[in-house]
């Protein structure tokens, strides 16, 4: 799953291939059949970009820590009184696991490169470079290249409540992107299209950096602006 693979590759591997990307976006499942949301739902995740994203959304909810594997998950889910709990979507799909209780959290900006499966491989391997990129899917690594130098221009990671996902649509990049503060009070997302992957980039790192940020509880280190200076801001609250 390329969306925990750090940013920074270990020295000597490299990326040459991403299939084709599944369902990017997260699911919401539930325990009962129907569900208000607006009462005090008690929701159950780890991730801290979907518990951030969903205190924003849904301030009076309840967000309790969730981990181990898919399967443990809904097993805990199961077992308690939880309202839901938020999966990825493809994780779900990958393992035919088909909730009859779920709705798709369109709203919510996934993960960079969330969906997709990647193969890595030593550089320089040219022969098997050239097999992997023959059955690597090209708009898939486009798109989540340009999710991830995103993710490595804001000095963010998967811990960090950082989102950006990016979609070819009549060969024009659609990107989105999205901060959120660790309490879900306060949140910043831009959302561009161009032509040019790199005015999308920019564009979109000015939005949060350069001009918008003021998320208490957030301390980001940019590693530069795109035309290659290095930037001495550190940016809190």
């Amino acid at each position: 799953s390329l969306k925990d693979v750090p940013i920074n590759l270990a020295k000597g591997l490299e990326i040459p291939c991403v299939f084709q990307r599944a369902n990017p976006y997260d699911v919401l499942v539930f325990n009962k059949r129907n569900i208000d949301f607006n009462s005090p739902l008690t929701i159950a995740t780890s991730s801290i970009r979907r518990k951030t994203q969903w205190l924003n959304k849904y301030p009076n909810h309840n967000i309790v820590s969730l981990r181990g594997n898919v399967g443990t998950r809904m097993k805990k889910l199961k077992n308690n009184n939880w309202d839901g709990a938020i999966f990825a979507k493809a994780g779900l799909d990958r393992l035919s696991i088909n909730p009859e209780n779920k709705t798709i959290l369109n709203w919510m900006i996934p993960s960079a490169a969330q969906g997709a499966v990647a193969l890595a491989s030593k550089v320089k391997n040219l022969e098997l470079d050239k097999i992997l990129k023959s059955i690597s899917c090209q708009n898939t690594f486009h798109c989540v290249d340009q999710e991830r130098k995103f993710l490595k221009l804001m000095g963010g990671g998967c811990s960090m409540p950082i989102s950006s996902f990016a979609c070819i649509e009549e060969k024009k990049l659609t990107f989105k992107v999205g901060l959120t503060c660790l309490d879900g009070k306060d949140s910043i997302t831009a959302n561009e299209c161009y032509e040019k992957t790199s005015e999308v980039i920019k564009k979109c790192f000015e939005e949060l950096i350069l001009h918008k940020i003021n998320l208490t509880g957030i301390i980001l280190k940019p590693n530069m602006i795109l035309d290659g200076s290095e930037t001495k801001n550190k940016i809190s609250k």
